[in-house]
């Protein structure tokens, strides 16, 4: 178990969760089809099912003209991407 807290690097701060969309606008993957993005009807919703395949791709991005974020974070955008399959165990 993690018994510490990440330190704060003034991005949010108590009560600001709200803010978070303004940072993160978009969801945690997507479906990956024949093609890599030919499944745009699926719904996010859908039971996830053996066989499945779907990206994770969580990405934060800091408008360049924020006032309420720090200014080393100002412009900078992070997105890690990784592709997944669903397995017969989950």
């Amino acid at each position: 178990a993690v018994s510490h807290r990440p330190p704060r690097v003034g991005v949010l701060g108590p009560g600001e969760a709200h803010r978070v969309s303004r940072y993160y606008p978009h969801n945690i993957g997507h479906y990956l089809g024949l093609d890599v993005h030919d499944t745009p009807l699926a719904s996010q919703s859908q039971p996830l099912l053996p066989g499945m395949a779907l990206t994770v791709e969580p990405g934060l991005y800091f408008p360049p003209d924020d006032p309420q974020l720090p200014a080393w974070c100002r412009g900078i955008g992070v997105r890690i991407e990784d592709d997944i399959v669903i397995g017969s165990d989950g």
